[in-house]
């Protein structure tokens, strides 16, 4: 139970993360495509990242190379960080609860979920269904309408489809159907059904549907007046009833809406900002994943000596069985003395084999030869 706490918090730390980037660096800039596949990219990743698992094997009190010196920095602390947490929680009794908690939360929503599905399809069986170019267009007088799912269009009657105004806000909803928002929408709410704990989950479904309205907004007045659609927000009585997987063309807030329609779409440094979303992404792939298993220098040693014996016996059967000869410091050791050495005197370890170890150790280098380096002492 104690693993699942510590992984859910993670999933919320990595969401948080790349959430951050998008508020300082993203938000209200007009590339809205990008922003829509980013916000969703980011309640994908934030569930996958803690499941991955970079493992470094770090030889003890032997120098490391300068080049994973920042990796076993992060992979010490994630180390850390996951045992005290693990340890500080094992005396606790609260696990069954927080389960029955959880799962209640998660059946609220669950029936949510299944009573929106089920109010839209009631909605297709009451109303009179009309098709337009592929679309299907329900006529109905429902408060909130008009809003699309998936290729309805739920329309409101005191509208007429041949005015202006009407002809505007059916353009605003036929690009949520073109562009597939409802998929979006769609997958954020299954999300929610086992992640309604993360905040930051609810904050991209907020930011996402907004997103879905900028979208449909600059694409439905393509080429035309943006004056006309602002006039339309601005007079418009918002609706007191709104459907969970629905695009409602009345989505508030107005203020954004209308400055999206009125920003220039040049933005300073756009490109930078999209192209440095991979390098943070990395960091905190890597930031979550990479873990440290510390390994003693003389059980190194050992393995490599039986593995180093192993190869060489296996190269023939003829050859009786040997042991590869141990140098430390360029002077001949027994195995027994080589493993009374501390851990802390060792620099290096090297295996020579075959004709490498015959050129350097002449006939006594058939048998292969561990070097071992010692630190020198001040």
């Amino acid at each position: 139970m104690i693993t699942i706490l510590f992984y859910l918090l993670k999933v919320v730390l990595c969401s948080a993360l790349l959430y951050t980037y998008y508020w300082f660096v993203l938000r209200n800039k007009k590339f809205h495509q990008y922003n829509r596949f980013y916000l969703m990219g980011i309640s994908v990743l934030s569930w996958i990242v803690p499941l991955i698992t970079i493992q470094i094997v770090k030889e003890q009190d032997i120098a490391s190379s300068k080049v994973l010196n920042f990796a076993n920095f992060i992979s010490e602390n994630n180390s850390l960080l996951e045992q005290e947490i693990i340890e500080n929680t094992a005396n606790y009794k609260w696990d069954n609860l927080l389960i029955i908690i959880g799962i209640i939360i998660s059946l609220f929503f669950i029936i949510r979920f299944v009573k929106s599905l089920w109010d839209i399809r009631k909605l297709i069986r009451l109303y009179p269904l009309k098709v337009l170019k592929g679309m299907n267009l329900v006529m109905t007088d429902v408060k909130g309408t008009p809003f699309s799912f998936f290729k309805y269009i739920f329309w409101n009657t005191a509208i007429d489809l041949s005015s202006d105004v009407g002809k505007k806000i059916l353009a605003h909803e036929v690009v949520h159907i073109e562009e597939k928002h409802s998929v979006d929408k769609l997958l954020i709410e299954l999300q929610l059904l086992i992640g309604w704990f993360n905040p930051i989950v609810w904050l991209i479904r907020n930011e996402l549907y907004l997103i879905h309205e900028f979208i449909a907004d600059q694409k439905s007045i393509e080429n035309q007046d943006s004056g006309v659609l602002a006039k339309l927000l601005l007079a418009s009585a918002y609706p007191k009833q709104q459907h969970l997987l629905t695009n409602t063309f009345f989505y508030s807030p107005i203020k954004r809406r209308l400055f999206m329609l009125n920003q220039n779409k040049k933005t300073k440094f756009s490109n930078l900002r999209r192209l440095f979303v991979l390098p943070i992404t990395i960091c905190v792939v890597l930031s979550f994943s990479i873990k440290t298993i510390e390994v003693k220098a003389s059980a190194i040693i050992r393995e490599k000596f039986e593995k180093t014996s192993i190869e060489i016996q296996s190269e023939s059967d003829t050859i009786p069985k040997v042991k590869p000869l141990i140098f430390v410091d360029g002077v001949k050791m027994t195995e027994k003395k080589m493993k009374a050495i501390s851990p802390n005197d060792i620099e290096s370890v090297n295996v020579l084999k075959g004709d490498q170890a015959i050129k350097k150790y002449a006939e006594d280098g058939k048998v292969g030869v561990i070097e071992i380096k010692l630190r020198r002492k001040n």
